[in-house]
């Protein structure tokens, strides 16, 4: 829990987190949470120039966790920068 913790709160810094729990039966089922990054963010000083030209132009999305309970599918959409919809199938 003090590495998640760590993380998490090392991510809040960025503009447009987002930070979604699905339930399942009430229960919450599982996590995910992203915010908009950069090409050099997201591959790296020493990757990105090897990355195609559209994908270090286009907004991207840095997806940092997504995770559920054993058994549980989680599907999670963004549908715009700072709003996410979040379907459990158990």
């Amino acid at each position: 829990m003090a590495a998640l913790h760590r993380q998490i709160t090392g991510h809040l810094k960025y503009a447009g987190f987002t930070l979604v729990v699905a339930y399942a039966g009430g229960t919450p089922a599982g996590f995910g949470y992203a915010f908009p990054c950069s090409a050099d963010y997201w591959f790296g000083a020493g990757l990105v120039d090897q990355v195609p030209a559209g994908a270090r132009t286009e907004r991207l999305m840095g997806l940092c966790e997504l995770a559920g309970l054993k058994g549980v599918f989680i599907a999670v959409r963004w549908l715009t920068w700072g709003f996410a919809v979040v379907c459990v199938w158990a």
